[in-house]
Parts: C-alpha cells; structure tokens; sequence
C-alpha cells in the first residue's frame, strides 16, 4: 500500500465517527516538517475525508497548521484547541505529544514512526489509553537492521555516520539502538544533528572532513 493511501484510510476511518458529534466538523492538522512532506500529507488527509463523503468547506472543515521548528509546535497545538476543532490529527511524534499537552479531552489520532509506548505518548497498542490514538509505524525500530544491510554492503567498513534530528522525540530511542547495534557488529558510530538544511549541509561538511 502507497505511504498516502494508508494515511487517508487512517484519517478516514479514525476521525471521522468524533467529527460526526458536531453539526459541521472542524478537524484539526498539525503538521512539522518540509514543505513538500507537509504538502503530501495534507493531500492524504484530505483525500481520505473526500472519499468518505466529508468535503473541506462544504460539510467539513480542515484548520491546518504547519509548523517548520519543533519549538512552534505548543502554540499551534493551542491554538487548534481554542479553535475548539472536534479531532485533532497530529505527526510526527513531537507534534502527537503537543497536541496531548494542549487538551486531555479532544481526541487525537497521531502518525509516527518513533514507538509511543516507550516515549509515554499511550499506555500501550492495544489500549493506549487517554484522548490519544494512533498508528506507528516503529521505523526507530529497523535502524539495527539498516546497519545490518550497511555491513553488508560495506563488509570492509569500520565507521559509519548517522544524520539525526536532535529536535525529535523519537532521536534519543533510535540513536541508543542504533549505537547498540552499531557496537554489536564491531563498527564505530558518529552521530550528526541537524534540523534545517544550512544544518544539514554543515553536518556533511563536517563528516566529509572528519572521514578525510
């Protein structure tokens, strides 16, 4: 299944039943990322509502927020709530964890690829408890195997780098397993933060040095 067709079944089946308790529904978007990665979403959530009979501004209403740093995150989430939206839907992690910051009574369906048990996001899969609900996809989860196929790759490789987003939830997990999983098959691991792309490019001039 395409990334956008599981995202609009996934707003499709989730919100909708607690948009349906206000005579004209007002959902919430709470999106923090690239401009063309908020972009897709946005055309996934939207579609999804379509096709289940909820068109934005005709019998539905879609107040999106964008948010470019993680810092703007709690103000957007507030301001969703003041809007008194009926559900909020909110991804990554960090902005699932804002939304639940901003209201323990509006429901929010969240999308992630960080695992929301571990960072007390929910209770757990099966019953996660709370105003909150979600799916994830635990991609933190598969950087062990990544290294695995990297060492594969590279069987003559001793260091390798990894480019991370110091600003998410989820960073902190994945690089303790990555570092793990590393030391497990006998390579070295460097670990570069960055979170906007003046950032990223510095990062990469860095490594390239530091591998010169």
């Amino acid at each position: 299944m395409k990334r956008r067709e599981f995202i609009a079944g996934l707003v499709a089946n989730l919100t909708l039943p607690a948009a349906m308790q206000a005579a004209t529904p007002v959902v919430g978007f709470l999106y923090v990322g690239r401009e063309d990665r908020s972009a897709i979403f946005a055309e996934a959530f939207r579609r999804g509502l379509e096709e289940a009979g909820y068109i934005n501004d005709k019998n539905l209403t879609i107040e999106y927020r964008w948010a470019n740093r993680y810092d703007q995150l709690p103000l957007l989430a507030e301001d969703l709530v003041n809007r008194k939206v009926n559900v909020l839907f909110a991804t990554p992690l960090s902005a699932g964890f804002a939304a639940k910051r901003a209201t323990t009574t509006i429901p929010i369906v969240f999308l992630t690829g960080g695992d929301p048990v571990d960072a007390g996001l929910v209770d757990s899969l099966s019953s996660p408890g709370g105003n909150a609900t979600g799916v994830s996809e635990l991609t933190q989860k598969l950087v062990p195997k990544r290294l695995e196929f990297l060492r594969e790759l590279l069987p003559q490789a001793k260091v390798l780098a990894m480019l991370v987003n110091p600003a998410a939830r989820s960073t902190g997990p994945a690089t303790a397993e990555a570092a793990a999983a590393a030391e497990a098959v006998g390579l070295k691991l460097h670990f570069a933060g960055a979170n906007n792309k003046e950032e990223i490019a510095r990062a990469f001039t860095a490594l390239s040095e530091r591998a010169t």
